[in-house]
């Protein structure tokens, strides 16, 4: 279960490290250690990396040694590591109800105390509350905590009035991964405010992390060899960013001329049709990955097109065929390869998360997509939010074209059935 056998001194030695901070002590049983080991050696490092094999140097430097020393937050952690085995069939789930609900109780006990001088520890442990119920719970159990940090910031003056700086990087992406995942609104932000937040990204980007949700100055073509793309999996890209960029310069850039609606549909049907003229791939044992990675580019894409020219959600737009295959390939080419391009891989991830459902496959892909998103974020915030943004809303325009796409429907087919020797004034 934990990479080093527990002992009597091992559970004395970390234990008694962490109670001397701890204002609610962690009962020192063998079992609560081998939690905290797998914590440890397991869950932390798949937190910000794509296959859990490297952990960023913020979250080792910064957010590991708070956690040790934070008052509840290692019996978040003990929690969070009963989760996970819980998820992964390794203990029953009557333990991690158990544990859960005694976790929940010292929280709201937690913040009972003088609200200003516990308000930062409190935002940072119930965020990891709402990522334990995103990664391995429930999702309708993540809105309450939303709500809870929502009214936190209120009480403090608003996200902008934050004196924590790690804290408010990672409440920002995770609000925009929610955001995403679930097709909905932003809990902690307004549009006005997402809008008008400037995030500067660099010039010369490290070619992995290029997005094709934003804009730059290099071509997918261009640099196709280092990533090991195709010719046509390189068009695609560049062409999705077009698109994405089109549509997201409609809230970024106002001052600029709009393109319309129904040449961005257009545009979307062109490149749906130009997608799906490309043979289907033939996936045998023996495919390479750098192929079956193309062929996940193309089906995103379908998806990706299929939504903007339809002007409905993406989870409308993704059957169960080709659910089948994303998921296969995703596994085939596994995450230790799908790390190397994490710039198009989040891409890929937030095309097909607002499908999953809460069973098994939707949370490993939920998962996957914020800790992909929050690879790049502790990396460079702005880049990993500026995408993230870029793709909520390319959602949020589906959204509201689609609306406005109804209500003329609508006023249309009043029209049209209208007396037409009425006065044209008075038919509404």
């Amino acid at each position: 279960m934990s990479k080093r056998p527990v002992g009597p001194r091992a559970v004395g030695g970390i234990l008694s490290m962490l109670n001397a901070f701890n204002a609610a002590p962690i009962e020192p049983t063998t079992r609560n250690t081998e939690l905290l080991y797998y914590y440890r050696d397991y869950v932390a490092p798949t937190f910000c990396s794509v296959d859990g094999g490297n952990i960023p140097p913020v979250f080792a430097t910064h957010c590991l040694p708070w956690m040790m020393n934070s008052p509840l937050m290692p019996n978040v952690v003990v929690l969070m590591a009963s989760a996970a085995q819980s998820y992964s069939g390794i203990i029953a789930k009557a333990e991690t109800l158990h544990i859960k609900s005694q976790v929940l109780s010292q929280v709201n006990k937690y913040i009972q105390n003088d609200f200003h001088q516990v308000a930062n520890q409190a935002l940072r442990i119930v965020i990891h509350l709402v990522v334990l119920e995103l990664f391995w719970g429930s999702s309708d159990s993540i809105w309450p905590h939303m709500q809870g940090i929502k009214l936190m910031l209120k009480l403090r003056g608003g996200l902008e009035a934050m004196d924590d700086p790690l804290n408010y990087n990672v409440l920002i992406v995770t609000d925009y991964e929610l955001a995403c995942a679930f097709e909905r609104e932003l809990d902690l932000q307004s549009m006005e405010t997402a809008i008008a937040a400037v995030l500067s990204v660099g010039e010369w980007l490290p070619e992995p992390i290029r997005s094709p949700l934003l804009p730059y100055p290099i071509s997918f073509q261009e640099c196709k060899d280092s990533l090991n793309l195709s010719q046509v999996a390189a068009e695609i890209l560049d062409d999705v960013r077009f698109l994405t960029t089109s549509i997201t310069s409609c809230f970024l850039s106002p001052e600029l001329e709009q393109t319309k609606t129904t040449k961005i549909q257009s545009t979307a049907e062109w490149l749906y049709k130009r997608v799906e003229a490309i043979t289907e791939l033939d996936i045998v044992s023996v495919t390479p990955t750098s192929e079956i990675i193309i062929d996940t580019i193309r089906l995103c894409a379908l998806v990706y097109t299929s939504s903007i020219k339809s002007l409905t959600p993406l989870s409308q737009n993704f059957p169960p065929e080709l659910q089948e295959r994303f998921y296969s390939n995703i596994s085939l080419v596994g995450l230790k390869k799908w790390k190397y391009v994490p710039g198009i891989f989040l891409w890929i991830l937030l095309v097909a998360t607002p499908c999953s459902k809460d069973d098994h496959r939707g949370r490993f892909l939920r998962k996957q997509m914020a800790c992909t998103g929050m690879t790049i974020g502790m990396d460079d915030f702005n880049l990993g939010t500026a995408g993230l943004r870029a793709f909520w809303l390319v959602q949020r325009w589906i959204v509201r074209e689609g609306l406005e796409m109804t209500r003329a429907g609508v006023v249309a087919g009043a029209d049209a059935d209208a007396d037409p020797g009425l006065d044209a004034a008075l038919v509404s």
